[in-house]
């Protein structure tokens, strides 16, 4: 679940004084796209680029494969196109898998399971190793198509 766009301004490294007394949300991935070219295949002005509001998220929960969408948040399928970076970005939040934790000794840890349809022919796996406790969420390590990836800084990949 996206806890709000908002919150995606919180993304920072957790140590031992940031999360006394707060909750810390770290949830998501910046990936920009290119072609063979070098193209931004984010940017709607560069030839047979993907179409945002036609990109779709699922999360694999259990046994099934569900849709995100959430039409009263700012990020309804929650993905955000970042248009004031160049190349673009394109801003992904993995699954956060309640519920939340309250004794502040636990530590709940698991790998959530989201696929990106980028149009009708093209769809990416996203696999991340999370960690929760009752102050954060965290992604751990991120893999994009089987290939471990910088959870903390944009990457891109090559179509």
């Amino acid at each position: 679940m996206l806890w709000g766009s908002a919150l995606w301004h919180a993304k920072k490294r957790i140590t031992t004084n940031q999360i006394h007394g707060q909750f810390f949300l770290d949830c998501y991935l910046s990936v920009s796209y290119k072609n063979a070219q070098g193209d931004d295949l984010l940017n709607s002005n560069t030839s047979g680029a993907y179409k945002f509001d036609q990109m779709k998220l699922y999360y694999k929960i259990n046994d099934s494969v569900k849709e995100v969408y959430y039409p009263n948040m700012d990020a309804p399928r929650n993905i955000l196109l970042i248009k004031d970076l160049t190349p673009y970005q394109l801003r992904i939040f993995t699954d956060d898998p309640g519920p939340a934790i309250t004794d502040p000794n636990e530590t709940k840890t698991g790998t959530s399971i989201t696929y990106l349809k980028l149009d009708s022919l093209d769809t990416d796996t996203i696999e991340a190793d999370w960690e929760r406790k009752s102050t954060y969420f965290v992604n751990l390590k991120i893999r994009y198509n089987g290939v471990e990836k910088p959870r903390d800084v944009p990457f891109v990949i090559l179509k």
